[in-house]
């Protein structure tokens, strides 16, 4: 996926297959159902025991979900529309261990400098589904020169897996983020934004999320990009479902979990306004 303002490219795109196929996660806007790692690639709800394939063997850890690399099939698209579906029944290796039918549906629409993004989970099994949902948008950032704002509140603090442990502090991001490695997870403050401006090319990126994402993970190598990756859950949240800061959340059967995203990009004159 490709998103520019002229010739300033908003989203990392790759320069060759082969650098895609290397890092798929790293490029455009990809879905993560469920978010990040799950500790083991297990869990236990209402009864029910999960057990995702793990795909992290270093950590022993299920992460980024079952769709972030599988195909979508197009419902509809326009010049600046499009509706993809993803149906778990085309996939049946995926109630192997998630014994729930489910349905995503995608929406992207490009007006004027604004992309929409949406996105629906429904539930089609007959229980209830634990469901957490992210967005692992990647942006062009250059740290020696562009600024980096985040509605953060605290910080969660993560053990030698990337697992949070359940302790959270008062969160700082510095606005620079050079010589700055992230790999983080926070709470949102209330205002689920995130914003980079970029004074060399005269523009401002805000990313708007709606109320449903509680919490962000952010990832920055310094190599010219960044993830602000929005999450309806944290990391592991089927393994904090007693904390509310965790986001756990279950999909009852027949109903939807609906989410939404805005990319924003306007000059920087605009600021003074």
């Amino acid at each position: 996926m490709s998103l520019k303002r002229g010739s300033a490219e908003i989203l990392r795109a790759p320069t060759d297959q082969e650098s895609y196929l290397k890092r798929k996660i790293l490029y455009g806007t990809p879905v993560l159902f469920p978010p990040n790692r799950i500790e083991d690639g297990q869990f236990s709800f209402n009864g029910i025991y999960y057990h995702l394939p793990i795909n992290e063997p270093e950590l022993n850890n299920h992460i980024h979900g079952f769709v972030s690399d599988r195909p979508f099939q197009i419902k509809s698209q326009s010049k600046s529309a499009l509706t993809a579906v993803f149906d778990s029944a085309d996939h049946p290796e995926i109630s192997e261990g998630f014994s729930h039918h489910f349905k995503v549906e995608l929406d992207f629409e490009l007006t004027g400098d604004l992309l929409i993004k949406r996105c629906r989970i429904k539930n089609l099994s007959e229980s209830e589904m634990p469901a957490g949902f992210g967005w692992h948008t990647s942006f062009v950032f250059d740290a020696s020169t562009d600024i980096f704002q985040a509605s953060v509140e605290q910080q969660w603090e993560l053990n030698e897996r990337n697992l949070p442990t359940g302790k959270r502090s008062t969160a700082h991001i510095p606005s620079s983020l050079k010589n700055v490695m992230l790999d983080d997870a926070f709470t949102d403050n209330g205002e689920r934004k995130v914003s980079i401006i970029r004074p060399d090319e005269n523009i401002r990126i805000d990313y708007q999320v709606s109320d449903a994402f509680t919490n962000w993970v952010i990832f920055h190598e310094g190599k010219g990009f960044i993830c602000p990756e929005p999450y309806t859950w944290i990391t592991n949240a089927p393994h904090l479902q007693n904390d509310p800061a965790s986001g756990f959340q279950a999909i009852a059967p027949g109903n939807t979990l609906s989410v939404e995203a805005t990319i924003e990009i306007r000059p920087l004159e605009e600021e003074v306004k």
